[in-house]
């Protein structure tokens, strides 16, 4: 059949949240988003950090991935890209696709984090491997540039074959240009 759903008054799910953020991750990364957007209480990006930082060090995946995001674009926190890289590293080793695109821009980049365009390449294929588009167009380009790798036309065709078939509309623009189909 289903559980019913109740709605609860966001004030009231903050301190729902509240009484379990004490024991379980889960609350903690639920109600710093809450804390963070100023919903069901008042904004309070210093708390709303905390939890999340507690939140991620259990290791909650999103909270892994939202505090990277944060510090990487200094949402309510202090900009840091290095730790930023560091979380998206967290997130990447464990498959979240997120984590490995990011993780492999800030590595192509040298954001944060020492440039190494060979491990970019390697996290460019896992995330096209796991469904992104604009990684596997990364990784194309990288094959086809000699970054990162030597240069290699089949391997480049491979990915950006993957990435055309993945949406990415770069991909299936310059796909057309080299086949001629």
């Amino acid at each position: 059949a289903g559980i019913a759903r109740q709605s609860v008054a966001p004030d009231e799910a903050v301190a729902w949240y509240r009484k379990a953020a004490v024991s379980d991750a889960d609350a903690r990364f639920l109600l710093a988003g809450m804390l963070e957007t100023g919903r069901g209480a008042a904004r309070n990006d210093a708390e709303s950090i905390v939890l999340l930082r507690e939140a991620a060090a259990a290791g909650l995946l999103p909270a892994q991935r939202r505090l990277a995001t944060r510090l990487e674009n200094g949402t309510g926190v202090k900009k840091d890209e290095s730790e930023a890289a560091s979380w998206y590293r967290r997130g990447a080793e464990r498959g979240d696709l997120v984590s490995e695109e990011k993780l492999a821009d800030f590595l192509v980049r040298g954001r944060g984090i020492k440039k190494d365009e060979t491990e970019a390449l390697q996290w460019y294929r896992k995330a096209g491997d796991h469904g992104s588009g604009e990684a596997a167009w990364q990784a194309s380009q990288m094959y086809y540039k000699a970054r990162g790798t030597s240069r290699d036309d089949v391997a480049g065709m491979d990915w950006l074959k993957k990435a055309a078939a993945l949406n990415h509309a770069e991909a299936a623009k310059e796909l057309k240009k080299r086949t001629g189909s």
